[in-house]
């Protein structure tokens, strides 16, 4: 073994593999080498077998032994000291978190030749920026310690997506052969090799899972062989004082198995952290119901998105914003000219093509979710062909989303202002053509070493498609999460635009990873759905948006939508954190009428043109008799007799959403142009609530006090739901919420909380804990401040009360 120049990669086997290598570009290629006979095969898995049963076996009598103590002594060692253990039992490991991904963008690759493997490719979790942390080491022995070689085959092989040879290449050779991994095999017999009658049986049983390919079967060998030797050489050294004759002496009984290790816990979780231990953890299940809540919320919130743009001019104003700010027109070309666009007489096209993206991608998110949820609502059940059908649908829908939030995120991301300088707009040949947006390579290669350009690397490898399909979307999405988390340079110039695409790549990734844990069934339907069927889901999804394609092909132009949306944003100027005076009563009706205004105008102009408008086409699906919340006029305050502490709402009027979609004849109780909550005097049992905290928003069936479910909070926990619900006849002046005081708050009234991608949050509510909640909900955290300005928590309130019915007089301080 020869040391690597650079620390990060790892080790360098100078010997060449006998029928491949790995290229610097990270795709596996042949050596030249003839490939392996039968005979040659079948020796060189005995010799694998031999090493690696004899570790599995020593190390499960270690650990069943001496678990607990390897675990104390362990976590009481510090940082320095387990990184001596870890480099001692593997010389020269690599120092950084996916050393696969550094050794793919680090100029030492380019000068690797032809024969040198590196030995992130096979083993990318074997580092010491993952293992020097307290649990990874600890949930790797009790892991392998205690589940047998083949239950991890599949995984190890996949877990080394960059050193994995590419099957295009294996299937050129023995492609009658197989190699299996039963569950009862012995050193003689695991990793078999076998004779298929033809070869398409032979790949059809690799694509399902039940086998592998001889040459991904010897690399999956030496992973196996490698790590269960590591992990016995740590245990040596962690039990130091002991001989290995002595920690595996059949006479000392086995001790029961510690409890399990984790970061996460029951309240709140991290994706991160869960992708972090998943290397070292033993596969798990496809846990259907986690997905189906995940999937529900993120239709949700895409359907509370709709209703927002239509409802809130401060929100609607902040949208807009980031759609301008976003577009690829703002940068020059590659010679240096503006865009025509932004010449004065085009003016009005440029704000007009943000408005239509801002309109057209609220919509469409909502159908792509919608249809996700319902697929994902069939699927977990029995197969075959019901299930399979419905299996091949989910994953080329999501297939379809990866390709919808990545082409939104190619025009967008470049536009992130530290970010531009990598970035070209070419000049199209003609102007026939569209304008395109390319990665400047000199300008990456001219400051490689920052910050800025390891993270278009890394984002780039979302429009790589051979990337993308080598290393897959959970395994770079892992990649462009640990990126920001780790550099807090990079979460701040991450827009909230960007944020948001990468969360909804984050949902479909985490959909990808949980399918492809179904066993055996995921790696045929995977494969069906690619080479099979493709044709026949294509067709199917094109008809199935065939209605889509009038809204979709129709871009603003010469529309009067920019004079509706001033550049200025005068027009939506929405006081709602000001104190109810006249002004500001008047500033808040004329905002809200402004914003209806364009909406009809928005309505009517797809009407005309593609004679459905975009709501039209959702509208069945979203959740019936939500009306649009609006400002009543000023009216004089007059001293009040009596405090009200009824669910009455004065606060408010309620709408419908316009002229254009409300169709009268469909009221169920006559002519319904306003919400009327009557109010009724209850006498209160459980104490008095502070009038400040406000119960403005709407309540599609007025619930009594006594039905409600009221909660006994702490004063840090009142306070946040206090400034959510803000009455805004209060005179107190509401503040900003810090995000870790929203998770307590959340935490304290029944819902756990688990960090997605990007700034979102994924809530779930204990069913124990509240009544009627039966969903999950997904918030973004306030980016770059770390505290909740008023505004939004306004509107996360209000997605309570819509979703859950919430309101602010169900909060009492215990």
């Amino acid at each position: 073994m020869a040391n690597s120049s650079n620390p990060d990669l790892g080790q360098e086997t100078v010997e060449p593999d006998l029928w491949g290598t790995t290229d610097a570009d990270g795709t596996f290629r042949y050596s030249g080498a003839p490939f392996p006979s039968p005979e040659e095969i079948r020796e060189q898995t005995l010799k694998f077998n031999k090493s690696l049963f004899e570790n599995v076996a020593t190390l499960q009598a270690i650990i069943e032994r001496y678990e607990e103590v390897i675990q104390k002594r362990w976590l009481k060692k510090k940082k320095a000291q387990r990184a001596a253990i870890l480099l001692t039992s593997w010389p020269n490991m690599a120092a950084k978190h996916r050393p696969d991904f550094v050794a793919l963008f680090s100029k030492e690759v380019e000068k690797i030749n032809t024969g040198i493997r590196v030995d992130a490719f096979y083993w990318p979790q074997i580092n010491l920026e993952d293992l020097t942390k307290p649990n990874p080491l600890l949930i790797f022995l009790n892991a392998r310690a205690r589940h047998l070689p083949h239950v991890f085959a599949h995984p190890d092989i996949e877990s080394a997506p960059i050193g994995r040879a590419d099957p295009s290449y294996l299937w050129s050779v023995m492609e009658e052969h197989v190699m299996v991994f039963k569950t009862d095999s012995t050193p003689q017999t695991y990793g078999q090799l076998l004779v298929c009658p033809s070869p398409t049986l032979a790949e059809s049983l690799c694509h399902d899972g039940f086998a592998m390919h001889p040459g991904h079967g010897l690399q999956m060998l030496e992973i196996q062989d490698r790590i269960w030797d590591f992990l016995v050489r740590c245990c040596k050294l962690i039990m130091h004082d002991m001989s290995l004759e002595a920690m595996i002496n059949p006479g000392i009984p086995s001790q029961p198995e510690p409890p399990r290790l984790t970061e996460n816990n029951q309240d709140r979780s991290s994706l991160d952290i869960t992708s972090l231990e998943k290397p070292y953890r033993v596969p798990g299940r496809t846990d259907f119901s986690r997905l189906r809540a995940l999937g529900s919320a993120a239709r949700h919130e895409a359907e509370d998105h709709i209703w927002a743009l239509r409802e809130d001019p401060a929100y609607f104003k902040d949208i807009v914003l980031s759609y301008k700010t976003h577009r690829f027109e703002l940068m020059s070309d590659s010679n240096g000219n503006c865009h025509p666009y932004l010449k004065r007489a085009s003016m009005d096209n440029f704000y007009n093509f943000p408005l239509r993206n801002m309109v057209t991608d609220a919509y469409v998110a909502f159908s792509i979710w919608d249809n996700i949820h319902s697929l994902l609502g069939l699927a977990g059940k029995r197969p075959p062909e019901p299930f399979m059908k419905t299996f091949r649908k989910l994953l080329f829908r999501l297939e379809m989303a990866t390709e919808d939030f990545t082409h939104n995120l190619k025009f967008g991301f470049p536009m992130i202002p530290e970010l531009r300088r990598f970035f070209v707009r070419r000049v199209p040949e003609s102007t026939s053509q569209p304008h395109r947006m390319h990665i400047d390579h000199t300008a990456l290669l001219v400051h490689e070493d920052s910050v800025e350009a390891r993270f278009v690397r890394c984002v780039d490898m979302l429009w790589n498609e051979d990337l993308l399909d080598r290393l897959g979307l959970p395994c770079i999405m892992d990649a462009i999460e640990r990126a920001m988390q780790t550099d807090a340079k990079i979460k701040k110039l991450v827009t909230p635009w960007v944020a948001t695409l990468l969360y909804q790549l984050s949902v479909v990734a985490e959909c990808y990873r949980q399918l492809h844990l179904y066993p055996h069934w995921a790696r045929h339907i995977e494969a069906s759905t690619q080479f099979i069927h493709k044709e026949e889901l294509t067709l199917e999804y094109a008809a199935s948006n065939l209605k889509w394609h009038n809204i979709l092909r129709h871009q603003f132009e010469a529309a009067p939508f920019a004079r509706l949306v001033d550049s200025s944003g005068v027009r939506f100027a929405y006081p709602v954190d000001k104190r109810r005076t006249q002004e500001n009563v008047e500033k808040l009706r004329r905002a809200e009428a402004n914003l209806d205004q364009f909406w009809a105008a928005v309505d009517a102009r797809f009407k005309k043109t593609s004679s459905v408008s975009q709501h039209d086409l959702v509208e069945h699906l979203l959740t019936k008799e939500r009306i649009l919340q609006r400002t009543p006029p000023w009216t004089a305050p007059t001293k009040p007799t009596q405090v009200s502490h009824t669910l009455a709402n004065q606060d408010y009027n309620y709408e419908y959403l316009s002229p254009t979609l409300h169709d009268s004849t469909k009221d169920i109780t006559g002519n319904f142009n306003k919400l009327s909550v009557a109010s009724k005097q209850k006498t209160k049992t459980h104490g008095i609530a502070d009038p400040t905290i406000g119960s403005s928003e709407i309540l599609q069936q007025p619930v009594s006090i006594e039905e409600q479910q009221i909660f006994r909070v702490d004063k840090r926990t009142y306070k946040v739901f206090k400034t959510i619900f803000h009455s805004p006849n209060s005179p107190d002046q509401p503040g900003e919420i810090p995000w870790i005081d929203f998770l307590y708050a959340m935490s304290c009234t029944g819902f756990s909380a688990e960090k997605l991608h990007g700034s979102a949050w994924h809530f779930t509510p204990c069913k124990t804990k509240l009544s009627g909640c039966d969903r999950s909900i997904i918030f973004h955290e306030p980016h770059p401040s770390s505290k909740l300005p008023f505004t939004k928590a306004r509107m996360y309130g209000r997605r309570l009360t819509k979703n859950y019915g919430w309101n602010g007089e169900m909060f009492r301080l215990a």
